[in-house]
């Protein structure tokens, strides 16, 4: 990468310079790196990953609790309920938003984080910078 100077905005291992948008991760052991010049950019893509596995435990928690409480074991309905609560907000905190940078050549950046605000800005700031380019 050039300077530091030229850095517009950065997301984890995502960086936007004024020419390029760069990432570098690892998988199983290898190391990866990918750039993607301003001016070869075809699409950008937002959107948003949660967990459905833990909406669907919350509703078999609560029915299993609603059984066993039919059938006399005590406090089954409460520790269903409890769990199924849990899991139930589980669902809506584990919510990533995801950041996918296309270029023509079909190589993409993925990029998935927390903050829905630091996401906008981040497309934004790429916009911003393909305009300019």
């Amino acid at each position: 990468m050039e300077q530091n100077l030229s850095i517009i905005s950065s997301l984890e291992d995502t960086v936007l310079t004024k020419d390029y948008v760069s990432s570098s991760y690892s998988k199983i052991g290898k190391n990866y790196s990918i750039t993607i010049f301003l001016k070869d950019i075809s699409s950008i893509i937002y959107g948003s990953q949660s967990k459905p596995i833990l909406l669907l435990l919350a509703i078999i928690s609560i029915i299993l609790g609603i059984y066993f409480q039919n059938n006399y074991v005590n406090y089954a309905l409460l520790w269903g309920v409890v769990i199924g609560i849990i899991l139930f907000i589980l669902f809506f905190v584990t919510k990533k938003q995801t950041i996918v940078v296309t270029a023509h050549s079909s190589q993409k950046i993925i990029q998935t984080i927390n903050d829905k605000e630091k996401a906008k800005k981040f497309i934004e700031d790429i916009i911003e910078a393909k305009a300019k380019v």
